[in-house]
């Protein structure tokens, strides 16, 4: 067994003996209402049962979730950031706080999986204007390190005279969490509370080697010199805003841990480098064996490119095992983004593309058990190939003319959109190349339209921040009914079209909704007609909307709607549309956002009509619809 199999195992079993449910992980797509491209972390499918609904396996949970962020993709390439990590997390909804929480993580940490505690800090809440320092943590964890023989000095950082503590103390900025952000910016009734993460102390050489720019600045577990590294957060959800500058204690007070295991495989094999340990070193040997050049894990520039392929490949594998195909939108355009990013410092460093193959294979085999049992080497294989050729076709021409131009001199914002338009040299790429080889170039001097179009492409790559895509744009009274309206499209689209289409994605704002679905021809005028006369029909009817849980292979039985069957957990929310007069069922989906509660609110926001219509890939439709 792996080191990093061992850590889940251990991290699990170790709060099922403390009373907890161990729960299936969510997919690395979303389902339902998300707002984000990804799963980015454990919480972020437990939300509703955070904010007070019931879950069905109890007031105690723990799981490891597969998460993925992209948002800051330009960045990864150093000893600690990876695009796709597993997440660690365990819950109490209502049920135990503050005290077993800090109590019980210490305990598998140090405990169970053996890490010095001298190496071990943490921070907590240092109290503001709103609310008073987080007494009840820094005793608890005092408490803590006592007991393993260690008398925990205890500062309250203040802003420019920071210094390393056993315990600091930070306001909002960094000890508190919200879905929001900062207490300021929560809208009234939205919970939040304050945290305490833990560090880990990596050496203090990580931060005075020569040539470190932190080695003359006041050091502190929450700077940027390299010597901390963050490996679990405790979120204590016990307030709710009820006014502005005005918050009262939540009757159910939550506790959100998670902790990413990649870092805490580093404290356990002893490294300061994530890609040297067990979890990433067997991709990192591909390279190695075919290259002849062995991983330094430090700064030249061969060592960074090994780190950027290999994390970028085990990322591209879990996407791939979503069924995702690299493309110019959305979970796409994510895949073809690190895709490329790879093949761009390999193609620079003379690496045969063949080995990024070689990399993704070795990343489906280490991940196959856990994650990947149905995604075949054959599959894989295709799919990489097929935007390896699309690659050398284009792009390799791209950077040689984008060299032409650095090599005159000759750079500028349309330029660069030209190579986009031309080679689909994406404006990241290009940029960064550019600012590889010339780094006295500032981004700000750059013509308008570039930075124009820069922005535009870069809003793509944020796969971790809020999006009009796969869900609701927000839950405004217009969004929400346009969500009930989506339902009633395809419920509408199988009655008329047929019994076997279903949804791709879907995309709801409050001016319009949009529906993708496999279909390989366009709909006719009589068709869209029919379509729209059901959806009104509906509307104009009272339908009620009502919801149930039960389990997945009851829905699947019973003919609930839902795509992607295997994403979803073995306990599933259906929504159900049915007549308030005779009980007819017009649609019953597996879903988790906000409706309508009778259809009739709809005709609130006008008729039902279809607006557009296009093909969006091989037997894939997408239709436009408004209220209106």
């Amino acid at each position: 067994m792996s080191t990093r199999t061992l850590i889940r195992e251990k991290y699990l079993s170790f709060f099922e003996e403390k009373g907890h449910c161990r729960i299936k992980h969510s997919s690395l797509i979303p389902e339902g209402d998300s707002t984000t491209l990804f799963t980015g972390s454990g919480m972020q499918p437990l939300v509703p049962y955070l904010l007070g609904e019931k879950h069905p396996s109890g007031t105690r949970l723990v799981n490891v979730q597969p998460s993925l962020r992209v948002k800051d993709i330009e960045d990864i390439g150093d000893n600690r950031h990876t695009t796709f990590f597993e997440m660690l997390g365990n819950w109490s909804l209502g049920d135990y706080f503050k005290k077993e929480q800090l109590t019980w993580i210490f305990s598998f940490l140090v405990g169970e999986m053996k890490i010095d505690v001298r190496r071990l800090y943490v921070s907590v809440f240092q109290g503001d204007d709103l609310f008073p320092a987080d007494e009840e943590a820094i005793q608890l964890w005092r408490s803590l390190f006592s007991q393993s023989g260690i008398d925990a000095e205890v500062v309250l950082q203040e802003k420019g005279r920071e210094k390393i503590a056993r315990i600091s103390g930070y306001g909002t900025e960094s000890n508190w969490w919200s879905r929001s952000g900062a207490p300021s910016h929560m809208p009234i009734g939205e919970p939040g509370g304050t945290d305490s993460e833990l560090f880990y102390d990596l050496g203090e050489e990580l931060r005075l080697h020569e040539g470190s720019p932190y080695r003359d600045l006041p050091c502190h577990i929450n700077c940027d010199c390299g010597r901390f590294l963050e490996i679990g957060n405790s979120v204590f959800m016990e307030f709710k805003k009820v006014g502005e500058g005005k918050f009262e204690e939540l009757s159910g007070k939550n506790i959100d841990f998670g902790g990413g295991l990649e870092r805490i495989l580093m404290a356990v094999e002893g490294t300061h480098d994530v890609f040297q340990t067990s979890a990433f070193r067997p991709l990192l040997q591909v390279l190695e064996r075919e290259i002849g050049v062995s991983y330094s894990g430090g700064s030249a520039p061969l060592d960074k490119t090994f780190r950027i392929i290999v994390d970028h490949l085990r990322a591209a594998v879990m996407i791939i095992g979503e069924k995702v195909i690299p493309s110019n939108k959305e979970h796409g355009y994510i895949l073809r983004r690190l895709l490329r990013r790879a093949m761009r410092f390999a193609y620079r460093d003379d690496i045969p593309f063949s080995l990024l193959i070689k990399v993704g294979e070795e990343a489906r085999q280490l991940l196959q058990d856990d994650y990947l049992p149905h995604l075949s080497s054959s599959y894989l294989r295709s799919v990489l190939e097929e935007e390896i050729r699309k690659f050398e076709k284009t792009m390799v021409k791209g950077f040689r003319e984008l060299h032409e131009y650095m090599n005159h001199g000759d750079v500028d914002g349309k330029k660069l959109f030209y190579l986009f338009e031309t080679y689909g040299l994406p404006l990241e790429l290009s940029l960064e190349e550019l600012l590889e080889h010339e780094p006295n170039v500032r981004k700000e001097d750059l013509l308008e339209g570039y930075r124009e179009e820069l922005t535009r492409h870069q809003s793509l790559s944020k796969g971790d921040t809020k999006r009009f895509s796969g869900g609701l744009a927000d839950t405004s009274t217009e969004c929400t009914r346009y969500h009930t309206a989506t339902h009633l499209l395809l419920s509408a689209l199988k009655r008329v079209v047929s019994a076997d289409i279903h949804q791709c994605g879907s995309n709801i704002t409050g001016e319009r909704l949009r529906l993708d679905f496999n279909h390989s021809g366009g709909l006719t005028q009589e068709q869209v007609n029919e379509i729209e006369g059901l959806v009104n029909r509906w509307i104009a009817e009272p339908h009620d909307v009502e919801w149930s849980q039960m389990a997945k292979e009851e829905a699947k039985r019973s003919g609930v709607e839902a795509s992607f069957w295997e994403r979803y957990p073995e306990v599933v929310k259906v929504c159900t549309i049915k007549s308030r007069s005779n009980g007819t069922v017009v649609s019953t989906e597996i879903c988790g956002g906000p409706h309508v509660s009778c259809t009739t609110e709809l005709s609130e926001g006008g008729r039902f009509k279809i607006v557009g219509q296009e093909p969006l890939a091989a037997g894939v439709r997408r239709v436009k619809a408004v209220l209106g």
